[in-house]
Formats: C-alpha cells, structure tokens, sequence
C-alpha cells in the first residue's frame, strides 16, 4: 500500500499540535497568575542593582505581623495595650492581605514548576513546529498548521524570555 502525499505530516502536527497547547496553556496561565499579583514578573532590580529571592510567605507569620502593626499603632495612639482588639476593618485588610499572599505563593510555586519547564517545552515546541512547516514532502494543510503552530510557540518563547522565570525566582 502506497502512502499518499496528504497522508505525511498527519502524526507529526498532532503531536506538535499537544505540546504548543501545552506550551500556550501554561504560557496563558502564567499571565492570567501575573495580571492577578498585580504585574509581578519580570522583577526588577532594587536599588543596588540584584534581583531579591522570590520567596513565599507564611501566611501565620503574615498575619501576626500585621496585627503586630495594628496593636503598635493603638500604643501609638495612647491606648492601653491590654484593651487592643483588631477591628472589623483591620480584619479585612488581613485577610484580604492573605489572599494576595496566598495567590503569590501559587504564583510562586507555578513559576517554580511549569514555568521553568517553559524552557524545554517551549524551544522544543518552536523547533518541531518549523520543521513540520518547512517539510516539502509534507501536504500543505500539514505545512499551514505547523507555521501556524510555530507562530504560537514563538510567543511562548518570547513571553518565556521577557518575563525571565528564572532569574525572577532569584536562582
């Protein structure tokens, strides 16, 4: 049995195809991580020129610290400390304080997983996908999907390289 010119590149795409989604899911969710942390990534250097360690946070040692806070600015104020209560409203600055530490050590923790597997997956993607587009043997729906496969893993490749994963984790 003969294999027909539109029947070559079948296998190839597909598999393509799965790790460009791949590459674009965690690329999407790495965005969609950073819009919710308020623009994190690419850290920037601090005054004296390094990027500081990324690192996450214990949310009980967050919260006494903020209380901490709260009962200094009530001595502050001339009160006596054995009467100090948070408020409602400095309940909710904690835990909404809390929920922002919560999503950046997620973030965190996604970074340090997935996203550091971006520089495998990603080139890899990019690479496989030019050449599915510039196999001449291969039918030119095959060809089509791989320069359109190509021209997402560039963008995973180029949002990987512009958001810096590694160096924002300080490593």
């Amino acid at each position: 049995m003969k294999k027909t010119k539109s029947g070559l590149g079948f296998w190839p795409s597909v598999g393509c195809a799965i790790l460009v989604v791949l590459s674009g899911y965690i690329c999407v969710r790495i965005e969609v991580y950073n819009a919710a942390v308020g623009g994190w990534l690419p850290r920037r250097a601090n005054a004296d020129g390094w990027i500081p360690k990324w690192r996450t946070l214990s949310e009980v040692v967050f919260r006494k610290a903020m209380e901490k806070e709260f009962r200094a600015q009530w001595e502050e104020a001339g009160n006596d400390p054995q009467e100090f209560r948070t408020t409602t409203e400095q309940q909710r600055q904690i835990e909404q304080s809390q929920r922002n530490v919560r999503t950046r050590n997620s973030f965190r923790n996604f970074i340090g997983t997935f996203g550091l597997s971006q520089y495998v997956l990603a080139p890899a993607a990019m690479i496989w996908a030019i050449v599915i587009a510039t196999r001449r043997h291969y039918a030119l729906r095959w060809r089509m999907s791989g320069a359109l496969l190509a021209c997402v893993a560039v963008i995973c490749v180029g949002l990987m390289l512009y958001r810096d994963y590694i160096r924002s984790l300080g490593l």
